[in-house]
């Protein structure tokens, strides 16, 4: 079965807008008078030949033509040299070259030397007629010398062989050549003519048969022709360059008058010419403009590619829009071009680092069978070897299943990032879950963990989260409710998730945000999936983290800051009600959070029920009776309070105790790094108020001194740690969930 063939996309039959312009609608296409100046001069030298004038000379009646006005005027000879038709001379040569081989001259080989020397003796007539010291009169000087005088050396020899083996006449190169010897220029005399004893070189092939010997001579007087026919399309071409004449103009200080007026009159004739010539166009104008009824449409002005590198000293530069540019050339009123941009621009020191592709390979042009990726496109093996020929460097520009060395491309990985500020979980120790909403056909396999591995921006470099466990959570990526890919993986301790780093993170991605990076790892076993993947659209994405547990905490109490590392008195050294201790965490308060929870362990408390402690007091107390009031700092006031928050453990306050936030839906989140608490601060701390009792410190000497005289001296130990608790750690912990248009 024959594998059907895809075409390019940009491959297409037909031909450009501009080729489709028919020439016969432009008004120029058939101009009225379309003699160019060559074409008038040439003109005037027919005139010439038939005018006549009478003068007296040695006392008689004495007629010739105007032709000697003429023959010296350098504007006349550059039009009759530019006009020639040399296509004529080549085709002639060519009729003849077919005469000889078919045997309708009999043989006869002349026709094809005079030919040659037809050009020769054209060419010197020109060089005669040229004044001296003008441009062409110099080109053609040289012409001669470097080219001409060789190949007429050469000519001279093959004809008087070919008169002698060929038995064609009594042509003779002195007989068409007689011109020569009499200039300078050509450097031959006339015994140069005669025939000498000299072999030609491969003259041993002028031997043999008829045939064979003509075949030669017709090859070598083929060569020479050649060599004559570009000398003369090179003077030809030169004379029709306009800028040439003007040239040549310019180096004649003694310009006749009678040809000065001559000149002077083909360029005032000229524009009469060029009125003339836009009748047509005036006459089309009037048609579309007052039968038609069209209107022009307004202007547009031309467009430029510029190119701009900045000094290594700026890094960046705003060029606004307006700003205007030189062209480094003139319009047709001598004014300069400029060309400005449309809108404003910023440059900057970026410059390509790598050419880079990613081909999907799809050979029956449907189903998808991989996808390869070459990291050096511009490389003989699509990553580091160069082409063995640095002239012939070629390479697909939209990719390819193999490199240009015919080797496999590497299977490419594809994926994107995100960058976000509520990702950052500088203690680790959590579940994060990314959930991408999406428009489009979910592929059927549900269990797309296989595909995927991702990363995180770590302390030193992209940390692989793939692998990580956290109790029952651990890495996957799954489809949930239709149109929204689950994306959860685990942050452990010790492993940071943090700010992006670019010398760590090798690339500058543009933001110091913490970022993920989701990454298709080895789809080759599930390429369907795959497919499926490449035509979602991600309309929304939600960023959450769970039960984060953090240690690194900006505590202080009403006394000042407080160091959370090793045990310290929560409310002070004397607490009373209302004292209060301010927790603070830049990294909760950066998310949308949905739990918030403080897990609180106190120090050397050795009894489990402390109203045992306080059995002498006048008011016992129990575990339950000892709380706090918990508010949040939100744009610089505490609000959303929350009262009776137990401080301790409701059976053994040797116990862990957690203190659960319940009220946080309007915390504004963090846009900068939290400082500690001042009263400047406005957002990012938690306070744990004491309320609505203290620890009994105006009771507490008579106690003393009772417990004393009884002489428990473990009671008063008791009662002096209860009275000022010390706090040996607190954890906060806290969720978070997607906050619209944020993540």
């Amino acid at each position: 079965m024959s594998t059907p063939k895809t075409s390019h996309p940009l491959q297409r039959a037909g031909v450009s807008q501009n080729q489709r312009n028919l020439a016969a609608l432009s008004p120029a296409y058939a101009p009225l008078d379309e003699h160019s100046e060559s074409d008038l001069l040439e003109y005037v030298w027919e005139l010439a030949k038939v005018f006549v004038y009478h003068d007296v000379k040695h006392d008689s009646l004495w007629k010739s033509d105007w032709l000697d006005f003429m023959r010296l005027s350098l504007p006349l000879q550059l039009a009759l040299i530019g006009n020639y038709d040399t296509d004529r001379i080549e085709t002639e040569f060519l009729e003849a070259v077919d005469n000889f081989e078919q045997g309708l001259g009999q043989g006869n080989i002349e026709p094809l030397f005079r030919k040659v020397a037809d050009i020769a003796l054209l060419l010197n007539r020109w060089r005669q007629n040229l004044p001296e010291n003008t441009p062409l009169a110099t080109d053609l000087d040289a012409l001669i010398r470097n080219d001409l005088n060789f190949a007429l050396s050469r000519f001279v020899r093959v004809a008087n062989d070919a008169q002698k083996k060929l038995n064609t006449g009594t042509f003779s190169p002195l007989q068409m050549l007689e011109e020569l010897p009499a200039s300078s220029v050509w450097n031959i005399m006339t015994g140069d003519l005669l025939p000498t004893g000299l072999q030609l070189p491969g003259a041993a092939q002028a031997k043999g048969t008829k045939r064979a010997r003509m075949a030669y001579f017709r090859g070598q007087i083929s060569e020479i022709f050649s060599v004559f026919w570009q000398g003369l399309r090179r003077i030809v071409l030169l004379a029709q360059s306009p800028a040439y004449r003007e040239k040549s103009l310019d180096a004649i200080s003694d310009l006749s008058a009678h040809t000065g007026l001559m000149v002077a009159f083909m360029r005032v004739f000229r524009l009469l010419q060029d009125d003339l010539n836009r009748i047509p166009e005036r006459h089309l104008d009037f048609y579309l403009r007052d039968v038609l009824g069209l209107k022009p449409l307004p202007a547009v002005p031309d467009k430029a590619h510029l190119v701009v590198e900045l000094d290594k000293s700026f890094p960046r530069h705003l060029v606004p829009g307006g700003k205007q540019f030189k062209a480094g050339a003139k319009d047709q009123n001598k004014a300069d071009i400029i060309f400005a941009p449309g809108e404003e621009t910023m440059l900057n020191q970026a410059k390509v680092d790598s050419l880079r592709t990613v081909f999907t390979y799809r050979p029956d042009g449907n189903t998808l069978h991989g996808i390869f990726s070459a990291i050096a496109a511009d490389k003989f093996d699509g990553r580091s070897v160069p082409f063995p020929e640095a002239d012939k460097v070629r390479w697909k520009t939209l990719g390819a299943k193999t490199a240009p060395d015919a080797s496999d491309n590497a299977v490419a990985r594809t994926g994107f990032f995100i960058a976000s500020p509520v990702l950052l979980l500088r203690e680790g120790n959590a579940t994060v879950q990314v959930d991408l909403t999406f428009t489009g056909t979910a592929p059927a396999n549900a269990n797309l963990t296989p595909l995927f591995r991702v990363f995180y921006s770590g302390e030193k470099t992209w940390e692989d989260a793939t692998g990580y466990t956290r109790g029952a959570d651990s890495f996957e990526v799954s489809v949930i409710s239709g149109n929204t890919i689950k994306v959860r993986f685990v942050v452990p301790a010790g492993k940071p998730l943090t700010f992006s780093d670019p010398k760590n993170l090798k690339i500058d991605y543009g933001t110091t945000d913490p970022m993920l990076k989701l990454e298709l790892g080895d789809p080759s076993a599930d390429w369907a999936a795959y497919d499926a993947l490449c035509n979602i659209k991600i309309t929304d994405i939600g960023i959450t983290v769970q039960d984060v547990a953090l240690k690194n905490l900006l505590l202080s109490n009403d006394e000042g800051p407080v160091d959370g590392n090793k045990p310290f008195l929560p409310f002070g050294a004397m607490p009373k009600v209302g004292a209060s201790l301010m927790i603070g965490s830049d990294e909760a308060f950066r998310k949308n959070l949905t739990g918030l929870r403080f897990e609180v362990l106190w120090d050397k408390l050795n009894v489990a029920d402390i109203s045992t402690i306080y059995t002498d007091y006048s008011n016992p107390k129990t575990n339950s009776d000892f709380q706090a009031t918990t508010s949040i700092l939100a744009n610089g006031a505490w609000t959303m309070s929350e009262a009776g928050k137990n401080l301790f453990h409701a059976t053994d306050a040797r116990l862990k105790r957690d203190i659960t936030v319940n009220s946080y839906s309007s915390v504004p989140r963090l846009g900068a790094d939290l400082q500690p608490f001042s009263a400047l601060s406005t957002d990012g701390f938690v306070k744990l108020a004491l309320a609505p009792i203290d620890f009994k410190h105006v009771e507490y000497p008579q106690l003393l001194i009772k417990s004393a005289m009884k002489g428990n001296d473990q009671m008063q130990q008791d009662i002096l740690n209860l009275l000022t608790p010390l706090q040996s750690s607190i954890i906060t912990n806290f969720w978070s969930a997607p906050l619209a248009g944020q993540d």
